[in-house]
């Protein structure tokens, strides 16, 4: 692993700033984004946590994955269904990171997702980034653009590779990046306000894997190719997520054993209609902000 350069480095704000949010896309429409991606990333595991503005990804057996600089909610949106954070169970971070583990009441019907494969690293390849952050505002001229307000929050998705080296903050934390550097197609993505939490999601032979967990951004508000349209070379942002390869093996543990679910009822299970919703970022260098 290598140190980013110098003027890139990681710092991690306290509740109520700018956290991660739904994917922004280079594209001039987001309306292709707001659906299943037809190369079959698992859109169905990643969940909207309503009460803080955030994202998360269910796990199987009962768990939950998110940032650990997100409050814990009271509900969580996952598969069409609304259900109640288990209270009886302590959020356990995971390694220090900017991850952890909540566990919720009721059964949303979909099997243990997979995690990376073992031995991978998760650089320098294509991923699909899903998350329920705010879209796309008013354009920035020649610079990007603004988020959105919060009414445009959804499930999207986006793409985009991860840069080929781990960034190592000042705590001695690791990142995959991505860079929003609008040459990777329509469909590359940035993170916004209410992704943190969300997936960043590659494919190892025919399976979809979770290999990221969106933790924070560069830039709090917009989402830029470019910070300064007068230098010569364009300076993108940035994006921060947590490497489940580091963590691979103490995630499985801590879920290896399938909860007993108690039966859906109507206290804790709402049942919704087809919802397509989405993810965020944040901005300002040389800060990475978190997105919830």
């Amino acid at each position: 692993m290598s140190r980013a350069t110098s003027w890139l480095w990681a710092v991690m704000l306290l509740a109520g700033v700018a956290r991660s949010q739904a994917v922004i896309v280079f594209g001039s429409t987001e309306s292709d984004n707001l659906i299943a991606p037809l190369n079959g990333a698992p859109w169905k595991y990643v969940a909207r946590l309503d009460e803080n503005n955030a994202s998360g990804v269910y796990l199987g057996n009962g768990f939950l994955l998110t940032a650990n600089h997100v409050s814990v909610p009271a509900t969580a949106l996952i598969n069409g269904g609304t259900y109640l954070i288990d209270s009886s169970y302590a959020p356990f971070q995971i390694g220090g990171a900017d991850i952890k583990l909540l566990r919720i009441l009721g059964d949303p019907q979909l099997a243990p997702l997979s995690l990376i494969e073992p031995g991978a690293t998760g650089l320098n390849k294509a991923s699909t980034i899903i998350g329920w952050g705010v879209g796309k505002g008013s354009e920035v001229a020649n610079q990007g653009w603004n988020w959105s307000d919060n009414s445009s929050r959804a499930e999207r998705w986006g793409s985009n590779t991860t840069l080929s080296d781990y960034y190592v903050s000042n705590n001695n934390q690791s990142y995959l990046l991505t860079s929003f550097d609008r040459f990777q197609g329509n469909e590359e993505a940035a993170v916004t306000i209410g992704d943190s939490g969300s997936a960043l999601f590659q494919k190892f032979g025919s399976q979809w894997e979770l290999a990221g967990i969106t933790s924070s951004v560069e830039t709090g508000g917009q989402s830029l190719y470019d910070h300064d349209p007068l230098k010569l070379l364009d300076q993108p942002d940035h994006n921060f997520f947590i490497p489940i390869a580091l963590y691979r093996d103490s995630i499985l543990a801590a879920t290896a054993a399938p909860l007993s679910i108690p039966e859906p009822s109507s206290r804790f299970l709402l049942l919704f209609g087809s919802l397509g919703l989405w993810f965020a970022t944040a901005r300002r260098r040389p800060l990475a902000r978190n997105l919830s």
